[in-house]
């Protein structure tokens, strides 16, 4: 087995994480009041708590990121909806608008599902599963 192919796609999405944390975070409030085209693009996104002290999601979108994220602000029934979530756990701060968004351009659906579940399995967010 090669193991080369698969140490370098690690080194490739450790890097791809290490740029995704280092990236400025806005708040939900922030983006959403922004123009849909500010965030018209895929990718992989973080989502912690207003205070950045804990990753609570990551998520990946097949829509643009402005839209998953509005969808998060939403009270939903999805289990991925974030408000219904925090619902539902409150010793979270429910001030869902002040969440902290962090995200990345990743254009390609595999390796986007991909990175997303990589990082899934490196940081644990809270909510999931």
């Amino acid at each position: 087995m090669k193991i080369n192919k698969y140490s370098n796609r690690i080194k490739e999405f450790e890097k791809l994480l290490t740029k995704l944390l280092e990236k400025d975070s806005l708040s939900i409030k922030e983006i959403v009041s922004k123009s849909p085209n500010s965030f018209n693009f895929k990718g992989v996104y973080l989502i912690s708590t207003p205070t950045d002290s804990e990753i609570v999601w990551a998520g990946m979108t097949d829509k643009t990121i402005y839209n998953r994220i509005f969808d998060h602000q939403r009270l939903g029934h999805r289990p991925s909806n974030l408000k219904a979530i925090l619902k539902n756990n409150s010793n979270y701060p429910q001030d869902i608008e002040n969440y902290l968004v962090r995200c990345i351009e990743i254009a390609k659906n595999r390796r986007r599902s991909l990175f997303e579940h990589f990082a899934i399995s490196i940081l644990e967010p809270t909510f999931n599963k």
